[in-house]
């Protein structure tokens, strides 16, 4: 059985988001989180996802996995795409 949405006020939504956006800090397209650790901001800013959706790069060397945050697509991440 599923279970009632919840119903929200979209004017005080938008005012909430409004107001946490403003504190938000401003995010690089691409930045070393760690050493073995880059994140990759995906350039969609928005209501739900405020500065856009990140990637992230992890490992070092040739040797990385790609963790896609945002919504699945058939977009092949080819070699040497991602500029730093």
């Amino acid at each position: 059985m599923a279970l009632d949405p919840i119903k929200i006020n979209q004017c005080i939504w938008k005012d909430y988001l409004s107001t946490q956006e403003a504190r938000l800090p401003c995010l690089t397209d691409v930045e070393d989180i760690t050493s073995r650790v880059i994140r990759i901001t995906g350039g969609n800013p928005g209501a739900m996802q405020l500065q856009g959706t990140n990637n992230y790069l992890v490992g070092n060397g040739k040797s990385r996995i790609l963790i896609d945050t945002g919504q699945v697509s058939s977009v092949p991440v080819q070699k040497g795409s991602i500029v730093k």
